[in-house]
């Protein structure tokens, strides 16, 4: 069911009825029985917003995830996603009011995409996007990715430079047309003009009704790219410029206002729609509490989270997850007499294809009776295609096996099996390969938001382990103290840190650690107390704060990443390989691949 908030009553005197022309007894003057009947003029109009975020190129399959199921309180796994699927959805919710629905995205549309996007700049992306109708668009920080001309190309059109024409770029008879809609960036601002580099705001009339779109990005966003992705942009406060643009949208009309806000929160939620945003993280819910009351709606993203509900100040707030495995709606009822919102709705619709899910025996899981199992579109389909073509050779390699599916998913202690692997290859690589023979990794780690994909099947492809790892990062090497280690683990919760953004790290084998929840999150720098002192070990060996260990981890951590700060200490650098690289070297000697087990980190309390 749709979550609901009516913010005016539904009464009108008989006199307001007349005037507006809602009631047919108010009479014209004339009683003549033969005056063709006319349809009395309607008192008002449903708008129908359907959202999607953190798209990231996932063109095929948007992977797994827990939905609600009455039949199982824990939720039930289903496969969601896909730009053929998600179409189907789209159509499916635009049927019930074709008038009144306008498609809308919020950031992180491409950037950390599969190969059949990222091989040819993010280009079918945002083909595939303008054909799914998207209208309007926040920036988001992975937008950032390759700098802002290169986002700018691909807002406005044409070939990469220096990439070869039909091969890497404009694969589309030589040509590539851009984004047809808006996309937004009411933070963001070009050091060179000291102006916007995007527009802030957008006014779409759907039906009759003029609704405002505020988008913009977390201003967190350098701390969340890779070195010189924001070179020349600043970000302004989100609160203080959504708020500078309500007084325009007020004179130019709008009957709503919605925010497309590229950042997050996290909740107590068991599947990703569920129908509250019960134990909202407080710094994001302070941030939202500052906005506007005048905005009715708040779509946000960046967390790759789903929830909905209404805020105590009467604002809408909904999130869709990530990579095409919800679509939000909300419908704003509108009195056309007063021009303004009486009723407000939202709901989180999961795309469910018909890939399927396993369970951990390899049987099928059904899927529960509510979800529609979605089939292709056949346009949407055919756009896949033509380029999962180009690069299936590549992307169908058989690399090696694994022993059981692996999930990006950490656990309750924040432990993810598929980072733990990561993280074990990342030391085999640093540790076993002659060039690191003279001083050999010890130690080493990868952050969460880093593995992006699950391995879903025990036969591992090319293709699965580019999902898994698009970035393009090497490794580096370098030494640290057993204080610095310590530091590090406690930056994984302390201040400053983009809303909801868990930083949790992932460890190589023979390192583990214990953290005590009871201590406060968002600490702020340097007093971090959640690290329980003396748990920290190396092969059941605790740490010593004096002591130098050899670290490795990926170039974006090493950079200072997710404000992992301490690591631009650390000194005496080796860089290394692509990290995609010695994945596959590592599959295709290790023969059969083992899960490893999670019990790297302990949560207490």
């Amino acid at each position: 069911m749709l979550t609901s908030k009516r913010t005016l009553p539904w009464r009108y005197s008989v006199a307001t009825l007349c005037l507006v022309g809602f009631l047919s007894a108010c009479g014209s003057g004339s009683d003549d029985a033969s005056e063709a009947p006319t349809e009395p003029a309607r008192k008002t109009a449903t708008i129908s917003i359907l959202a999607i975020n953190d798209f990231h190129g996932r063109l095929e399959n948007g992977g797994t995830a827990l939905v609600r199921d009455p039949a199982n309180p824990a939720g039930t796994r289903a496969t969601l996603g896909g730009a053929a699927y998600l179409q189907t959805r789209l159509q499916q919710l635009q049927a019930s009011n074709p008038q009144g629905s306008i498609v809308v995205a919020n950031g992180d549309l491409i950037g950390a995409s599969p190969l059949v996007s990222r091989a040819f700049n993010d280009e079918p992306a945002i083909e595939v996007l303008n054909a799914l109708g998207v209208q309007v668009s926040s920036v988001g920080n992975h937008e950032f990715d390759n700098g802002k001309q290169e986002l700018l190309r691909l807002i406005n059109g044409g070939c990469r430079a220096g990439d070869v024409i039909g091969v890497e770029t404009c694969l589309r008879e030589g040509q590539f047309e851009g984004a047809r809609f808006d996309y937004l960036g009411a933070n963001v601002i070009d050091t060179d003009t000291n102006a916007l580099l995007l527009p802030g705001h957008v006014v779409k009339t759907i039906d009759g009704v003029k609704l405002g779109f505020i988008g913009l990005t977390l201003q967190d966003t350098p701390s969340v790219v890779a070195a010189g992705g924001t070179d020349g942009l600043e970000f302004a406060d989100e609160v203080a410029s959504i708020n500078a643009l309500i007084p325009q949208l007020k004179q130019e009309s709008v009957a709503a206002i919605a925010v497309l806000l590229h950042n997050g929160g996290t909740t107590q939620a068991a599947t990703i729609n569920e129908q509250h945003c019960n134990n909202l993280s407080p710094d994001f819910a302070a941030l939202l509490a500052g906005i506007s009351a005048e905005v009715d709606v708040v779509f946000t993203a960046h967390t790759h989270r789903g929830y909905q509900c209404v805020l105590p100040d009467g604002k809408l707030l909904i999130s869709g997850a990530s990579y095409g495995q919800l679509i939000s709606q909300v419908e704003l009822t509108i009195d056309l007499a007063t021009n303004g919102v009486i009723d407000k709705r939202s709901e989180n619709h999961p795309v469910v294809n018909d890939i399927g899910a396993l369970n951990s025996d390899g049987v099928a899981i059904e899927v529960p009776a509510m979800y529609p199992v979605l089939g292709k579109d056949p346009e949407i389909a055919a756009m896949v295609d033509f380029y999962r073509n180009l690069i299936k050779p590549i992307t169908d390699q058989i690399v090696g096996q694994i022993d059981r599916p692996m999930a990006v998913e950490a656990n309750a202690s924040g432990e993810s099996v598929l980072a733990n692997l990561v993280a074990d290859i990342y030391l085999w690589e640093t540790s076993e390969r002659p060039a690191y023979a003279s001083r050999p990794a010890q130690i080493a780690l990868t952050n969460l938001g880093g593995v992006r994909a699950d391995l879903p099947t025990t036969t591992v492809t090319y293709g699965q382990l580019y999902d898994v790892m698009p970035f393009g990062n090497i490794a580096v090497t370098r030494d640290m103290t057993g204080a610095q280690i310590y530091r590090l683990l406690e930056q994984q919760w302390e201040a400053p840190q983009p809303s909801g953004n868990s930083r949790m790290l992932g460890f190589s084998t023979g390192f583990a650690y214990s953290w005590d929840a009871r201590q406060p999150e968002g600490a702020p720098a340097g007093t971090g107390q959640r690290v329980v002192a003396g748990s920290v070990t190396l092969h059941g060996v605790p740490i010593a704060l004096e002591q130098t260990y050899r670290v490795t981890s990926n170039d974006y951590i090493a950079g200072g990443g997710d404000n992992m700060t301490i690591m631009r200490e650390t000194t005496n650098g080796q860089d290394g390989r692509l990290d995609l690289d010695f994945t596959v070297d590592y599959f295709r000697q290790a023969g059969l691949v083992a899960a490893p087990a999670q019990n790297r980190i302990t949560r207490l309390n």
